[in-house]
């Protein structure tokens, strides 16, 4: 949903780029230290920033994990990976969690 309500020139800046993702980037945020042996334990792994599953349909492909965009300045982004992650947030684009009460 967070794709489909981006306007054709965002989606057609994005649909080329590829952000890296780091398990240890979102704990980092959270204060977190991991030591050098966890940091290597699981490397970073690059993604498109648009994926096209098996259905066909492009969807983003972000969250906390992604902190740079490949072939960007840092700062630049992860000013876009944040803006991004908030357009994916918003109210009326984020689906309702169904609970089932039967499950803990």
């Amino acid at each position: 949903m967070a794709y489909d309500a981006m306007d054709e020139d965002m989606k057609a800046f994005l649909d080329p780029l590829e952000a890296e993702h780091f398990a240890f980037h979102s704990r980092e945020l959270l204060g977190a230290m991991p030591t050098q042996e966890e940091r290597n334990s699981i490397p970073p792994a690059v993604w498109p920033i648009v994926r096209k599953p098996a259905t066909g349909r492009r969807s983003s492909f972000i969250g906390a994990h992604a902190h740079k965009v490949i072939g960007m300045p840092l700062a630049q982004g992860r000013m876009l990976l944040l803006d991004l992650l908030e357009h994916a947030t918003q109210r009326r684009i984020r689906l309702p969690a169904r609970m089932d009460p039967r499950r803990s």
